[in-house]
């Protein structure tokens, strides 16, 4: 065998032993900062700001000993978003309850999977959001327990953003991150509302539409705000369908005559104050929303109704009724004359 060949032979295997070398230390370099951090903790919380750069990802996930290597975390990130067609990392919280390497890392900030548990929150028609706050509290809040990592649910944040949407959270069971926002929170469930009251649509424009032609001499508008409203009312005034009807019928009717309401719900919504303990001082309060001093609606809705009590206010029964009353077991009766509700009164009430 010629000299050349045999020395072409021998640097042919001097190169391969050399690249075999370099690729089982790339490879044994890339498996080692492939790694957890071995001062790694259990439950660690990472939050990524929208818009966040892989520099300051990376440093972050460093810092907080979640990966060995910034660097190589970039490159697989980059692999990954080409290959998955995605632009950008996630943003959000990431919960990393057990260590991970860099892949599986870097696939789960890719793919925006953030590991939180969701809870299951309902909420009952009519409700408040006084009351939804306190609901959240309980159900998100895990300061008072074992739970890693601890969220705080923000109550007074929530209240701050929701005390404009009265009426217009819809009541509902929902499944919502540990760490879900007040506002994304009253994102999700106006949105749930919009989304109903489009299937109603045609039935308000139908009930509007009536009004404007009846022989109603003056009729009290059936604006969507007006409506939301007279059913936060009747959520409190009646729990079934065929009286919610009958009541919004006879409500409807004393508006349109420019009468004052004269019910009790809002009282509960201004005071806490049930019907049975009304007193002669709540009954005198000058607030807007007392409906026997005041005629017309209350200010604002006096709760979030449901889909049901929406319907009904829409769909008002039309009677010769100008007058109710509940008796203690909370049946509903009805009357036309003043003077018959008071026979009423001293039968079921008092």
């Amino acid at each position: 065998m010629p000299e050349e060949h045999i020395a072409s032979h021998r640097h042919y295997i001097v190169y391969s032993i050399l690249l075999i070398c370099v690729v089982i230390v790339t490879t044994a370099l890339v498996w080692s900062y492939s790694r957890p951090p071995a001062n790694f903790m259990a439950g660690t919380v990472i939050h990524i700001e929208k818009n966040s750069g892989l520099s300051a990802i990376d440093a972050e996930l460093s810092d907080q000993h979640i990966i060995r290597s910034p660097l190589l975390f970039r490159i697989v990130v980059t692999i990954l978003g080409v290959i998955d067609g995605k632009k950008s990392v996630g943003s959000g919280d990431y919960l990393f309850k057990t260590s991970e390497n860099i892949w599986q890392i870097a696939y789960r900030l890719v793919h925006n999977e953030q590991d939180l548990m969701s809870v299951r929150v309902t909420f009952p028609e009519g409700i408040t959001v006084r009351n939804m706050a306190g609901i959240l509290a309980t159900v998100i809040d895990t300061s008072s327990t074992s739970i890693n990592p601890v969220f705080i649910f923000d109550i007074k944040g929530f209240l701050a953003l929701a005390s404009t949407s009265e009426g217009y959270l819809f009541p509902d069971t929902y499944l919502f991150l540990q760490n879900e926002t007040s506002a994304d929170i009253i994102t999700t469930m106006k949105n749930n509302f919009n989304e109903k009251i489009a299937t109603l649509s045609p039935s308000i424009v139908a009930f509007q539409t009536f009004i404007q032609t009846s022989t109603v001499a003056q009729s009290y508008p059936r604006t969507l705000a007006n409506i939301v409203t007279m059913a936060s009312i009747l959520e409190r005034e009646a729990t079934s369908t065929a009286d919610r009807r009958i009541i919004a019928g006879i409500l409807w009717n004393r508006l349109d005559a420019g009468q004052p309401l004269q019910v009790d719900a809002p009282f509960f919504y201004i005071l806490g104050t049930t019907s049975v303990a009304l007193t002669a001082t709540d009954l005198a309060t000058t607030s807007p929303y007392n409906t026997y001093n005041h005629t017309g609606l209350t200010p604002t809705p006096i709760g979030n109704p449901g889909f049901d009590a929406l319907t009904d206010a829409i769909m008002p029964t039309s009677t010769k009724y100008w007058y109710y009353v509940s008796d203690k077991m909370g049946a509903i009766h009805y009357a036309v004359t003043y003077a018959e509700q008071e026979v009423n009164t001293r039968k079921y009430v008092e």
